[in-house]
């Protein structure tokens, strides 16, 4: 009785671990597909030097503009929580 009892748990958990390996292939065939949908930029590729280093400043300037329009929305936000 205990023989049965052991193979029908084993027999279980082989059918569990099919099904996930399915559903984890599924998840990660869809997860490419679904990220491009959804509007995502991908990275420029530079194919000279002269567009690796505009490529390069554009993103210095990018980050540098971010942070400070963060850092000005940051001293707003101390200002509204001083008494």
């Amino acid at each position: 009785m205990r023989i049965f009892s052991l193979l029908s748990l084993v027999v279980v958990l082989l059918i569990v671990a099919v099904v996930a390996k399915k559903q984890l292939g599924i998840t990660q065939a869809t997860a490419p597909a679904a990220s491009a949908a959804s509007g995502e930029v991908s990275a420029p590729v530079a194919t000279n030097p002269q567009q690796a280093r505009q490529l390069t400043q554009q993103v210095q300037q990018d980050v540098n503009s971010m942070m400070q329009g963060r850092g000005g929305q940051l001293d707003q936000d101390l200002d509204k929580t001083q008494p």
